[in-house]
Formats: structure tokens, C-alpha cells, sequence
């Protein structure tokens, strides 16, 4: 499914339609039917960015099949990468290549609908490896550190990429369909693309800042792809009189401002309280204590923490 996208993906960049499938390209539509949030064309070269990521991750998934650790295969301990994950993704591909069909032809209303199904796929996606990754933390931080750290960074960091800028290429859909479909106009669709992001924007850098820190504490590109999109748009629809190009320019900022405070939590905030002295109960073995002889700490337990090992064993 994943070479299949890339084929189709490559010929639906190709003008003159040489394969008799997409009778226009996605530069050509953008072109032909402009708003005021679409990007540079340089900024699509995020789509390489994208893919590359994936195929790593695809690559690596695939190591697990063939690996085995003490307790057996290692794409079954622990079972991170789940046949759910695999088929929710392969599900979000086959979004990914009908968009193509659907954008190309101007079927803006259906590749509308079709892309919330692509940005809500990988947000699953996302969701499923997040979850696990936080299940089996404890045994995969003792025995699998390798395979913890290619879940977050090659899965977890590679489908923010991808997450963020479906969700952004939804707007821009969304901002088409309005203005070519709807009848509304350019800069009122534009205006209400840019304040749905910003509504993303700010629940998300909640979410992940005070609720889901230890799901999302290591997801990183969320933020720079925000950047990316955002100076994309200010560079092709710069205009100091345009209220969309300040409102852009506002949003650019507080991407940046998100970013910032996230690296300063999570690098010298967060990581340094999380590695103050700590002993593991040898009565409870699911149980971390704060060494009580640092008076700086207070006594924490952390209860009912079940981990894979106490499971196998």
C-alpha cells in the first residue's frame, strides 16, 4: 500500500496528465482555485519529509517481525506496533490515494470529506502507538531502551508530521471548498480555516503541556510543522493590510511561543525532576519511591503501574 501511494502520489504531481488519472495536479488546482491561506510551493516539499519518515518507520516496523528478545519476537514483546495500528494506517493510505482522485478531479466537497478521514486516521495512528509506548514504558525502559526510543522518534515524531499537515491540508481543502462551492468569500473562508487552527492549537499545547505529558512528552514535530505551514502561507499571501496576513503572523508567533515553552518543560524542567533520586520498592516491584533521605523531594508512590515484565514472569 505504501509504494502504491508514493507511485500515485508522484504521477499526480506530473502535468499532462500522462497516465490518463488525474486530469489536473495539485499545484495546478491550487493555482487555478487560490485562497488566501494556501502555502508556497516550497512548503510541500514537507510531502518528502513525510514519506522518507515513513518508509524509516515502515523499515523498522518490519525489524520487529525478524528480531527476537529473551521473551520471543519483539513486534509481540512487548506488542507496541499492534495488527490495529498496521491496519488503521493501511486504512489511512488508501484516504491518501483516493484524495489524489478526488482533488485532482475538483471534487472539492468529497476530498473535504476524504481528508478529515486522512488527518483522523493518523490521529488514531498516533493514538494506539502513544498508548502503548506508555503501557509497557517501564519494561521497555529497562530491557527494549532501543525500541523505545525508535517508537518515539521514528513513529510517534514521524505521524505528528503527517498528522499536523493533514490537518492543515484540511483547512486549506476546507477554505476552497468554501469559497469555490459555497460562494463565500476568499478572506471570510480563509479567516475561519485560520481560526480553527488556532482552536487546534491551543487545545492541543494544553493537552499536551498540563493533561497527556507522559503520552506526548517526547513528541516533538508537532510545533516546527506548524512553523513550516505558517511561514509558507505569510510568504505567499504577505500583505501588511490583509487581516488574514496578520492573523497568519499571529499564529506564526504563538507556534513558535508553543514550541519554546514545550522544549523548556520538557529538557530542563520535566527530565530534571524525573531523574531526582528515586529507589524501586523491592517488596512491590510496581512501585517507584522517592529516596527519603533527599529532603528537596517529597515521598511519592506511584501506584497500580502494572508493566509487561510482572506479566511474562
Amino acid at each position: 500500500m505504501f509504494i502504491l501511494t508514493q507511485v500515485l502520489s508522484a504521477l499526480a504531481t506530473v502535468p499532462g496528465n500522462i497516465a490518463g488519472w488525474f486530469p489536473n495536479t495539485t499545484e495546478e488546482i491550487s493555482d487555478t482555485y487560490p485562497v488566501l491561506v494556501t502555502p508556497a510551493g516550497w512548503t510541500f516539499l514537507v510531502w518528502a519529509v513525510i514519506y522518507i519518515w515513513m518508509l524509516i518507520y515502515i523499515i523498522y516496523i518490519l525489524t520487529t517481525v525478524c528480531r527476537r528478545n529473551k521473551n520471543g519476537p519483539v513486534y509481540m514483546n512487548p506488542p507496541v506496533v499492534t495488527a490495529n495500528f498496521l491496519a488503521v494506517f493501511s486504512l489511512n493510505l488508501a484516504f491518501n490515494i483516493v484524495w489524489l482522485f478526488l482533488f485532482s478531479r475538483r471534487e472539492f466537497a468529497w476530498s473535504l470529506a476524504d481528508s478529515c478521514m486522512l488527518a483522523f486516521t493518523v490521529y488514531v495512528c498516533l493514538w494506539l502507538n502513544h498508548r502503548n509506548v506508555e503501557k509497557y514504558r517501564d519494561v521497555m525502559e529497562t530491557n527494549h531502551k532501543v525500541d523505545l526510543w525508535c517508537n518515539r522518534i521514528l513513529i510517534q515524531n514521524g505521524l505528528a508530521v503527517y498528522a499536523t499537515w493533514t490537518s492543515i491540508a484540511t483547512l486549506i481543502n476546507l477554505s476552497i471548498a468554501l469559497t469555490y462551492l459555497a460562494d463565500v468569500k476568499n478572506l471570510s473562508s480563509s479567516l475561519i480555516s485560520l481560526s480553527i487552527l488556532t482552536a487546534e492549537v491551543v487545545v492541543y499545547f494544553v493537552v499536551d503541556t498540563f493533561y497527556w505529558d507522559r503520552y506526548l512528552r517526547y513528541t516533538f514535530t508537532v510545533y516546527p510543522t506548524i512553523i513550516w505551514a505558517l511561514s509558507g502561507v505569510l510568504s505567499e499571501n504577505w500583505d501588511p493590510d490583509s487581516s488574514t496576513s496578520i492573523f497568519n503572523a499571529v499564529l506564526l508567533a504563538l507556534g513558535g511561543l508553543c514550541f519554546v515553552i514545550k522544549f523548556v518543560l520538557v529538557v530542563f524542567v520535566r527530565e530534571s525532576l524525573d531523574n531526582k533520586p528515586a529507589l524501586r520498592s523491592k517488596a512491590k516491584g510496581n512501585e517507584y519511591i522517592f529516596n527519603e533521605e533527599d529532603s528537596d523531594v517529597p515521598s511519592i508512590s506511584m501506584t497500580n503501574k502494572k508493566i509487561y515484565d510482572d506479566a511474562v514472569n
